[in-house]
């Protein structure tokens, strides 16, 4: 038997990049895998509002750690020049640096509201999408997000938008643009009352609370 060192062929992907004497920098690296590879780093900014600021990202699921495949790094909600060290145990996922520490539960929560939608629009554009839903409420369904039944619909909740279309093989639904919830207002015109619902691809943070996503087909 022959042992050999083999040479590291994965394709790395850069997620940020900064020259010298840019006015990016890029440090506090940390990575874990609690469920898919994901990621934190802090971005220096020195130019016009300055700032730094964690970024996070996560590699593409279902997929390896060598196909490098990973999603856009979003902006967590916290302004630090330290690093934000990630790891996990049992069903909890777990940050931390020198200004505190953050628990997220791994298990996921999901809403379906596809039956209560009266009409939604979806703009594409090149830096941001964004996503208006509208909710029927001439019941008061969604009197009280954020609790109950609607704990899932808060600021921060992932929204999944799949278009669907009638075909010859009936009705169906292709995987979308991901969204993030990031406000709503009540509208009463009549006896007409609904709940719009307002996301974007913006990226919202990484808070406190398990994770949550809204399916609309």
């Amino acid at each position: 038997m022959v042992a050999r060192d083999q040479p590291c062929l994965v394709k790395f992907k850069r997620t940020g990049f900064g020259t010298a004497g840019g006015d990016f920098e890029y440090s506090g690296v940390f990575m874990d895998k609690p469920d898919v590879y994901r990621a934190f780093f802090i971005e220096k900014f020195s130019g016009i509002q300055s700032y730094n600021r964690p970024f996070w990202t996560y590699s593409v699921p279902n997929t390896g750690f060598t196909d490098s495949l990973w999603c856009e790094p979003v902006p967590f909600n916290l302004s630090s020049g330290y690093g934000l060290a990630i790891s996990h145990f049992g069903n909890y996922c777990w940050l931390s640096n020198t200004n505190g520490v953050w628990r997220s539960s791994l298990v996921e929560a999901s809403l379906d509201v596809a039956a209560d939608i009266l009409s939604v629009k979806c703009e594409t554009l090149p830096k941001e999408s964004r996503l208006l839903i509208d909710l029927r409420n001439d019941d008061g369904r969604y009197r009280f997000p954020g609790e109950g039944n609607l704990a899932v619909l808060k600021i921060g909740s992932q929204i999944e938008f799949n278009p669907g279309y009638v075909t010859a093989q009936g009705k169906e639904a292709s995987p979308g643009i991901v969204f993030w919830l990031d406000g709503w207002e009540y509208i009463n015109s009549g006896n007409n009352s609904c709940l719009l619902c307002m996301g974007s691809t913006a990226g919202i943070y990484w808070e406190v609370g398990a994770p949550a996503s809204i399916p609309l087909e």
